[in-house]
């Protein structure tokens, strides 16, 4: 009995120190990698953004065939290139609401825009040969068409002028009667504010 009690003993005394052993062969486990905070209150990235365009408007009391130009507000995506965006906005011209409070597109018929490109504050905006082909105006009207585009334009932050080509070829003038040889800055003048155009 003495006998089977001191195996039983020595027994487990070798399966512990062979559990103790087998603990110490194995490597020691890293910790695990902590996990990184998480953001509290992280800005959401915005679904668009705001630009202005300018389109004309007909000058109110008696005053047949006189525009001006006027800013309107359009949301595009917040992904959209701001220069490219603007000019295509452009040239869908007014919605049916702005046409119905006297709003009227500034690029002539079948315009498109075919690039842009920023060098610097100069902004190089490129569009279809409907541009000088399809213009059909004089000088008064000539103004207001390349001011919807350059005004557009400087309206982005850094624009100081903009250079027109068509096809990716300079132009003198879009009708004749203004030059457009030279980058354009921005005109102030022919701007009127307010849903009248007042």
């Amino acid at each position: 009995m003495r006998r089977v009690a001191c195996l039983a003993i020595l027994l487990l005394a070798l399966v512990g120190g062979l559990i103790l052993w087998s603990r110490a062969q194995r490597p020691p486990s890293e910790p695990p990698a902590p996990t990184p905070p998480r953001a509290q209150n992280a800005p959401e990235s915005p679904a668009s953004q705001r630009i202005t365009i300018y389109l004309a408007r007909e000058l109110p009391r008696g005053t047949q065939g006189e525009f001006v130009l006027s800013p309107v507000e359009r949301e595009v995506a917040a992904t959209a290139a701001p220069t490219m965006a603007s000019l295509e906005a452009l040239a869908a011209g007014p919605t049916p609401a702005e046409e119905s409070e006297g709003f009227r597109a500034t690029l002539p018929e079948g315009t498109r825009v075919l690039g842009v490109e920023r060098e610097g504050g100069v902004v190089t905006a490129n569009f279809s040969r409907e541009l000088r082909d399809n213009f059909n105006g004089g000088a008064d009207w000539e103004e207001i068409v390349l001011y919807s585009i350059v005004n557009t334009l400087t309206e982005l932050e850094g624009v100081d002028s903009v250079r027109l080509t068509v096809e990716g070829a300079p132009i003198e003038s879009i009708g004749g009667h203004l030059s457009a040889e030279e980058p354009l800055r921005r005109n102030s003048e022919i701007v009127v504010r307010g849903k009248r155009g007042e």
